[in-house]
């Protein structure tokens, strides 16, 4: 094709885009808990589930004090002592494109970055990006072995 729309088309009928990810062969997951226990005795559960009514992804981290949830939409605060609860509406991003402009943050961060020649930080280290990257390919390792690991 010579369009952009022949392209699709021709892709989703003769390539591996218009194939059901249920007939593949593939062994992606599609659902999955990995929980942690990090040095501070602090334990951590990431649930990660394909089938959900809305498509989204929904956030919960609960702590002694307090906890925050939140999804593509809204950050809700509560503390527990109190009843205080604050209310953060992210609505207006959500109909962004790519991530809800997250994507386009990485790439605005690193272009600040090398055009001021080490003038800019990122706003995470390479050292924390490894850390997060090295515990996905772990749990991922845990998953297909089925046994528990310990990092250092």
């Amino acid at each position: 094709g010579s369009t952009l729309d022949e392209v699709i088309e021709q892709q989703l009928h003769n390539g591996p885009y218009g194939r059901c990810v249920f007939r593949c062969d593939n062994n992606v997951v599609d659902n999955q808990v990995v929980t942690m226990e990090m040095a501070s005795g602090v334990t951590v559960s990431l649930a990660m589930e394909t089938f959900t009514l809305d498509d989204r992804r929904e956030t919960h981290i609960r702590m002694t004090h307090g906890e925050i949830e939140g999804d593509e939409r809204t950050l809700r605060i509560r503390k527990f002592r109190g009843g205080e609860e604050q209310i953060i509406d992210f609505r207006e991003l959500a109909g962004t494109p790519f991530h809800a402009g997250a994507d386009l943050n990485l790439i605005g961060d690193f272009v600040e970055a090398i055009s001021r020649r080490g003038g800019h930080r990122f706003r995470t280290t390479i050292e924390e990006s490894v850390e997060s990257h090295r515990i996905c390919f772990e749990a991922e390792h845990s998953r297909h072995t089925g046994k528990t690991l310990l990092l250092e």
